[in-house]
């Protein structure tokens, strides 16, 4: 009898431990998720609401963050990773999401300091390409209560012809641009347009009010800068101009945008892309017209022959708030078997794209491509921005419809068949390693009601320090602040800790340092 409450005394004893020991931590567990699948979105200046780089805006945000990826709202991926795989997918596995919930339920510790990984440091104007040719609209203040479609011209400047190897569109106040559009175009008529319009720009609903312009790149919530495969890009004659075209949606009145244009040029000859609406509401509906009723779920199917034998690199489809799903297939000449490019099973208007294959795809000539969208007109569809349900066409309004698959595309090359398309292509942002920094902390152990934090800072920055307890959970900020470049010194009082081990975090924008004492 004593022999098994010794052991079972033994056990709990043990007990604190082996829980701890399975408790996922933030520094090697959690921490190496966020970085790899979040923080591209969620960091200070990105497109998400609040950053995720720190522990403590993990730890903040732990609930929020376990239910999101619970319900795999975030982070966002529509396509069905079953149906086709992309480049740059952001998606986690189970066991990813099963160790967030894990960590936000138990002690959301810290863990070991020296485990965790480098912050990633995004570059804080959010410019991925800073040698760039910067083409941004003037300073506009919305007037339109309703969707606003504003073009801004602007000469291309190159003297020659060129290719656009890579780009990023940046949108200058994220919180009313619903989404852009940037056309080259040989003709004169934008300037025309635009001194019969009061104000920068002028309002074109549709397109830009010229039929030779070019398409030659877009941007909605979520897009981030876009690089081509190599030896490809798009044409740019000499003499051209480019056409930025800036959705405004209603409720932007009064609210001033400078979105920016960013394009990496080369003179060297490379093969040209175009992007197409190969699919689309005007002339591939097997069953229109685009109009949904009110009250009603509906299907429409398009269809399109091609005529040339051609290699894609992307698709993008395109709906609005009333989408629910859509499929895009292709059937080749003489086959039975059909060929899979994209299936997105829960449509979110506010979260599309362009998806990039991680190897081309080569379809003869003869090759009859599919889509068929579903469309939800009723009062269940809960982004719809009707109540009740009216009924909706064809338009670009937000509170109208389309149904359009863009192909960014290539005439064929032998060899096409094996073009690795992998890390090309909306990658993330890049992100800069931490520079370690030597802390220095005394009397170690304490035995003062003070200690001594030193450090040195090559150039002055913004410095946060913070205070961790021996199990790696965040206490408090000790201080924050502006410190000069040179040596600093900060005393840190500790007479009311309870004692035992502390660790202390000194971290800046470019810098990172650990330190840690016993206090006795």
């Amino acid at each position: 009898m004593h022999s098994n409450r010794r052991n079972l005394g033994f056990l709990l004893m043990l007990l604190p431990i082996f829980l701890q020991a399975h408790d996922p931590v933030w520094a090697k567990d959690i921490a190496p998720i966020l970085y790899d699948h979040c923080t591209s979105c969620h960091h200070t200046g990105g497109l998400a609401p609040f950053p995720l780089i720190t522990y403590e805006q993990a730890y903040f945000n732990r609930f929020s963050i376990a239910q999101s990826v619970r319900t795999r709202q975030m982070p966002p991926w529509p396509p069905d990773p079953s149906y086709r795989q992309f480049n740059h997918q952001r998606l986690l596995t189970d066991a990813q999401i099963h160790l967030i919930e894990e960590w936000a339920a138990s002690t959301a510790a810290y863990g070991d300091p020296k485990d965790a990984p480098q912050a990633p440091v995004y570059n804080p104007s959010g410019e991925a390409l800073p040698s760039a040719t910067v083409y941004q609209i003037p300073a506009f203040t919305v007037i339109s209560d309703q969707d606003d479609y504003r073009c801004f011209p602007m000469p291309a400047n190159i003297n020659t012809d060129q290719f656009i190897s890579a780009f990023e569109i940046i949108p200058g106040n994220p919180e009313i641009v619903h989404h852009v559009l940037v056309f080259a175009d040989t003709s004169n008529i934008c300037y025309t347009l635009d001194a019969q319009d009061p104000g920068p720009g002028y309002t074109s609903f549709g397109g830009i009010g010229s039929n030779t312009a070019q398409l030659i790149g877009t941007w909605v919530p979520g897009n981030l800068p876009t690089f081509f495969p190599e030896n490809m890009g798009y044409a740019i004659p000499k003499g051209a101009n480019i056409i930025l075209q800036v959705h405004y949606a209603p409720g932007s009145q009064g609210k001033t945008d400078q979105t920016s244009f960013r394009a990496a040029y080369t003179s060297q000859s490379l093969r040209r892309l175009v992007t197409l609406p190969l699919l689309n509401h005007v002339i591939s509906l097997t069953n229109g017209p685009l109009a949904i009723p009110p009250n009603t779920v509906k299907t429409f199917n398009a269809q399109f022959n091609l005529p040339v034998k051609a290699t894609f690199i992307a698709i993008a489809p395109h709906m609005h708030l009333l989408g629910k799903s859509i499929r895009v297939w292709a059937v080749p000449p003489g086959q039975r078997d059909t060929v899979p490019l994209i299936r997105i099973n829960n449509w979110d208007f506010h979260w599309q794209g362009a998806y990039s294959f991680p190897q081309a795809v080569v379809l003869d000539a003869g090759t009859t491509f599919y889509s068929e969208a579903v469309y939800d007109n009723t009062e269940n569809n809960p982004n719809n921005p009707s109540y009740p349900p009216k009924m909706v066409t064809v338009g670009e309004k937000t509170t109208d419809e389309m149904m359009l698959v863009y192909m960014t595309v290539t005439l064929y090359q032998p060899g096409d068949e094996s073009l690795d398309l992998s890390g090309t292509l909306t990658p993330a942002p890049e992100a800069i390693a931490l520079s370690a920094v030597a802390l220095d902390v005394f009397p170690n152990p304490a035995v003062a009601p003070n200690v001594n934090l030193v450090f040195s800072l090559p150039e002055g920055e913004n410095v946060w320090i913070d205070l961790f307890d021996q199990q790696g959970k965040w206490l408090k900020r000790i201080q924050e602040g502006i410190f000069p470049a040179g040596e600093q010194q900060i005393t840190i009082p500790v007479a009311n800790l309870p004692a035992g081990g502390y660790y202390l975090r000194m971290r800046t924008s470019k810098r990172y340092g650990m330190a840690s004492w016993i206090k006795l």
